[in-house]
């Protein structure tokens, strides 16, 4: 069978397996009295923290194709690799706390943060992006130019702005339905979501033309149900006590780990035996990784180990610039395709170089170049809520 089929299946049966066993998990899928309501809620360093880690985790993925890029034959990359497919939960990741923050009261307030914090830093970063790509904008034309920053074509991840947008005006448009949903319907929607994500899933896994190829990466049924569930369980995710009730048992954090020791050992399977590439478009394992991320962050917030500690808070200021990193990394990673990674002292010290590299140097660039930002409140520091 096609690694990609199996890998989708075998989610679904494991998910299966969650809630039949796991019975607690199923009010993950309940409606609440709103489920849009979220005023009460007092924000916490753990969606941070879970931002943090999809932060790393999307470089870690983008640290597979430069390697690739330059050595896509050496044995090191099936680590690399293996790496990068456990990492495939970043994007949707970003999907979920995106929908969970999402509240609709007035035209102005929904719009604004979102065009301040999101599209103008995006819009002003994308430009001197393309310019460091593009030597000369007259041979790649004006046209060509306005396309590539508005549909985020400059650089590979930079198609997650024009993605989130698609999310955020759909809700836009449905709010007021979707206030409105409970029980069966809830239901009916949640169950339409999936079968959208994994037809979206199989469909453009196919072999298309070149056009749709180019085009099908900005689909937002790519993470369709991702967006719906974080809609769904904002509440449950939002509120520690309500959240923990998950936990009453250790069987279910038992089982959701056994879950997901199975879906990764066939992930390490095909990746040493296929050099199979993983999708972070699969419905389980960026649910069940958004899930475990969620606990392990209450668990750290209340460690009293130095070293947990350090790591939990280094994560949430990860998890808090973000944005920055998100939109300065590519071009720092453009850059270093200039040269072999391998003459920064060979595969594993390559690898944690260009890491810390795409984390410093962004950081590092956005609070001396682009300081002034601040002077004018505009808070980007805070990413795609």
């Amino acid at each position: 069978m096609n690694p990609y089929i199996f890998i989708e299946i075998l989610g679904v049966l494991l998910g299966i397996f969650l809630l039949k066993f796991a019975p607690s998990y199923r009010t993950l899928f309940q409606n609440n009295e709103n489920i849009t309501s979220v005023e009460n809620y007092k924000r916490n360093e753990v969606i941070d923290f879970i931002r943090g880690v999809a932060t790393l985790g999307t470089i870690i993925i983008h640290i597979d194709s430069y390697f690739t890029y330059f050595h896509p034959n050496n044995v090191e990359l099936k680590i690399t690799r293996l790496f990068s497919n456990y990492y495939r939960f970043c994007v949707p990741i970003f999907i979920f706390s995106s929908a969970v923050f999402l509240n609709y009261k007035t035209r102005s307030s929904y719009w604004k943060p979102r065009i301040n914090k999101l599209f103008l830093p995006y819009f002003l970063i994308a430009i001197l992006g393309f310019f460091i790509k593009y030597n000369d904008i007259q041979k790649v034309g004006v046209w060509n130019f306005i396309i590539q920053i508005l549909l985020g074509k400059v650089y590979e991840p930079y198609y997650f702005i024009p993605m989130i947008f698609q999310f955020y005006f759909l809700y836009f448009i449905f709010h007021k339905v979707i206030e409105k949903l409970k029980n069966k319907n809830l239901t009916i929607l949640i169950l339409f979501s999936l079968l959208i994500n994994i037809f979206s899933n199989q469909y453009f896994a196919l072999e298309h033309s070149e056009e749709i190829n180019r085009w099908q990466v900005l689909s937002c049924t790519n993470y369709f149900f991702f967006f719906v569930i974080g809609l769904v369980m904002k509440r449950k995710l939002l509120f520690k006590n309500e959240f923990m009730e998950l936990f009453h048992s250790n069987r279910n954090l038992y089982l959701l780990v056994l879950a997901i020791i199975i879906y990764n050992s066939f992930i390490a399977y095909f990746t040493f035996f296929n050099f199979f590439e993983n999708s972070s478009r699969f419905v389980f394992y960026p649910f069940v990784a958004f899930i475990t991320l969620i606990y392990l962050g209450h668990y750290l917030e209340n460690s009293t180990n130095s070293s947990l500690n350090y790591i939990y808070h280094t994560c949430i200021y990860i998890g808090k610039n973000s944005l920055v990193i998100f939109l300065l990394h590519p071009i720092i990673m453009h850059l270093m395709h200039q040269f072999d990674p391998y003459t920064m002292y060979g595969p594993l010290w390559a690898w944690i170089l260009t890491l810390l590299i795409n984390i410093f140097i962004p950081l590092l660039l956005w609070k001396s170049a682009f300081y002034p930002f601040y002077k004018l409140k505009i808070p980007i520091q805070n990413n795609q809520s």
